[in-house]
């Protein structure tokens, strides 16, 4: 009888052991996985944390370059304004003070050249300064650039707007323009195109403004060039979406939707 209390004794113990045991090991392999769990949270955290550092400091650095580049284009503004506009001016005046001498029929090719000239850089002075894109917006400074680009008869321009007009801080509307300048430079150099459509749409929630010409298009895959990432560097700055829909021989339209 006391052998068999014995037996059941020492059974109960080996139970509670194992029982023990098991709940230990169970405990240890709860602790593990959460403490592989929350160093791998903490780590992705910190992943993320560093790219957002990385994307605002990436942010702070290209809105440093615009400010930097804006001004510039200011300063020669007011540069071709205020100092070679005059001289071409004065050159203009002192040219007709030669008329009794040399006659009209001699300097009037010379002082419509000069005026031509002066006439080129008011409108080069106004593409360039963002106070003037700013003063008149961006529907206007978009269709003075389509009218110069019209008058060098390099390019047939068209121009649509639709919906209500509605106006954009000022700084967007600044950079959505140097897009717009961007891109129409480019279809100018590259495209070898006859026509170029713009095309404004005011929806109820965003700016979409489209360009398209009928030029020989590119390749997107291998087109990585420095003034297409820095449109869509510009874009992102004013969370503008762009798409780009072109092919070898069939042209080029170009999408920025821009949130209102």
């Amino acid at each position: 009888m006391l052998l068999q209390i014995q037996t059941t004794n020492y059974q109960r113990d080996i139970i509670v052991a194992i029982v023990t045991a098991t709940i230990v090991f169970l405990l240890l392999a709860f602790l593990i996985v959460a403490i592989l769990l929350t160093y791998q949270r903490r780590r992705h955290q910190h992943t993320l944390e560093i790219s957002d550092m990385k994307n605002k400091y990436e942010a702070e650095l290209l809105k440093s370059q615009l400010e930097i580049q804006e001004q510039t284009l200011r300063t020669i503004s007011q540069e071709i304004h205020d100092n070679i506009g005059q001289v071409l001016s004065l050159a203009k005046l002192q040219l007709y003070s030669l008329k009794s001498n040399c006659g009209e029929a001699d300097i009037h090719p010379t002082t419509e050249l000069i005026g031509q000239a002066i006439n080129d850089l008011r409108n080069l002075s106004k593409s360039l300064n963002p106070d003037r894109i700013a003063d008149i917006g961006l529907m206007e400074s978009i269709r003075h650039e389509l009218q110069l680009l019209q008058k060098t008869n390099a390019m047939e321009t068209m121009f649509e707007v639709t919906g209500s007009m509605q106006r954009l801080p000022a700084e967007k509307e600044i950079i959505v323009f140097r897009i717009f300048q961007e891109l129409m430079n480019n279809s100018i150099k590259h495209s070898k195109a006859t026509v170029l459509k713009t095309c404004i749409d005011y929806q109820s929630n965003a700016l979409v403004l489209s360009i398209a010409d009928n030029g020989i298009g590119f390749d997107r895959e291998s087109k990585t060039g420095i003034g297409l990432n820095s449109i869509k560097s510009r874009a992102a700055m004013i969370n503008g979406v762009l798409q780009i829909d072109t092919a070898k021989n069939n042209g080029t339209q170009t999408i920025l939707t821009v949130p209102l």
